[in-house]
């Protein structure tokens, strides 16, 4: 077994499987000179987490109030005020597709502006000696049905606050106090953007690092409150949580969330108590898996971004890209010379095996199913539940082992 894993490490093994996953793809893509994407079904509104938000803030005070789908907090909305009044009036229509040249190259920049501050992000956190290893890592990410998919076809600022928590994070342990500080605030920036990356703040109170979290709560509160001055003041923030209890009471077709799998597995109805429980039980058993069982840092982040992509009632596809962070954590602890047992071994292949299958591409043959990017984010979510089951297994052996040892000393 050692010697397996001197040869062809689990990470190897995540490289050999992302890359296989992209050529298979791009091959049905050649053969079928494309045809095979023609039925992923886009629904006609590919890019309108972009461009709908854009057109919603034509009049900033009232942002809230002229659609039920304007359920970001008021930070982000800053920055579609800028992108609107960068742009002639009436290039971008609410639920139009048909978005005018003007307004499609805006995206294009967009999305080539935030891919190198990614880049930069992920590259300054990521360890790795090799550049073989940085390059497969990469591409691994951005030939991924979730960045291709999920982030590009949506437009969702998720990917902003991905770049925000990939520097907070590379920042949060260092030597600098200015870098712990600004950890700080872009961990409020990330929260002030999306609300749920204030469960990161669990970090330190893990750590005990309690005036850090007192801190981090006062910017938190700075970043999400303050800008309801420019987004319709007390009135419009009173809007937004309408807004949000709205949006989380919608009838997802997805069964990407625990509330809408649950509903999908039981036929039960959106306003059925089980789901509500189920919702509130996995969030138990994260927040105790969290605090009470030796977790590695990168299994850290796993529970805490698993906890973001499946709790909240509506969860968007693209919310899996956040799991770019314990894979890149995971990398990290790989270059680390630690002894492994035989157990530990078996396990790193299977976690390695199974990050591989979310951060895969599956253009195929309609081998499976007749929508292969469906078939594909199924797939995804089946091995995003199962990691969750193996980080718990490997915390509890880990727990039982320090037990064990502890006896041993006394």
């Amino acid at each position: 077994m050692n010697k397996l894993y001197e040869k062809f490490s689990p990470k190897r093994l995540f490289f050999a499987l992302s890359t296989c996953f992209a050529l298979v793809s791009v091959i049905s893509l050649l053969v079928t000179r494309g045809s095979v994407i023609s039925d992923l079904g886009f629904g006609g509104d590919g890019y309108m987490d972009f461009f709908n938000h854009i057109s919603y803030v034509n009049d900033p005070s009232r942002v809230y109030f002229v659609s039920g789908s304007a359920c970001f907090p008021p930070l982000v909305y800053l920055l579609y005020l800028l992108f609107n009044r960068v742009m002639p009036e009436g290039s971008v229509v609410m639920y139009d597709v048909n978005v005018s040249p003007t307004a499609m190259l805006l995206y294009i920049i967009y999305v080539a502006l935030s891919s190198v501050m990614f880049f930069c992000a992920a590259n300054n956190f990521l360890k790795l000696s090799s550049k073989a290893e940085r390059f497969f890592t990469f591409a691994a990410i951005f030939l991924s049905n979730v960045f291709i998919f999920g982030v590009i076809e949506r437009g969702n600022s998720a990917f902003l606050v991905l770049i925000a928590l990939l520097y907070a994070f590379a920042f949060k342990d260092s030597e600098s106090k200015l870098k712990r500080e600004i950890a700080l605030i872009l961990i409020a920036v990330a929260a002030g953007i999306k609300v749920y990356p204030a469960i990161f703040g669990l970090l330190y109170l893990r750590e005990k690092r309690w005036k850090e979290a007192g801190r981090l709560i006062v910017y938190g509160i700075l970043f999400f409150f303050v800008p309801f001055v420019f987004f319709g003041g007390f009135e419009g923030m009173k809007q937004f949580f309408y807004v949000q209890s709205q949006v989380h009471s919608y009838p997802a077709n997805e069964i990407y969330s625990i509330h809408a799998l649950f509903r999908f597995l039981t036929g039960a109805s959106k306003e059925a108590v089980g789901a509500s429980i189920a919702v509130l039980a996995a969030g138990i058993i994260f927040i105790s898996a969290f605090f009470l069982l030796p977790l590695k840092k990168w299994q850290q982040y796993f529970i805490l971004t698993s906890a973001i992509i499946l709790l909240p009632f509506w969860s968007g596809y693209y919310t899996v890209i956040y799991l770019t962070i314990p894979l890149l954590a995971m990398l990290n602890d790989s270059e680390q010379k630690v002894e492994k047992t035989k157990t530990d071994i078996v396990f790193s292949y299977i976690v390695y095996a199974l990050f591989a299958v979310i951060f895969s591409l599956t253009i195929f043959f309609e081998f499976f199913s007749d929508n292969m990017l469906e078939f594909g984010r199924f797939i995804e979510y089946e091995a995003l539940y199962a990691l969750i089951f193996v980080v718990l297994i490997l915390g509890i052996v880990e727990l039982v082992r320090g037990i064990k040892n502890g006896k041993r000393k006394a």
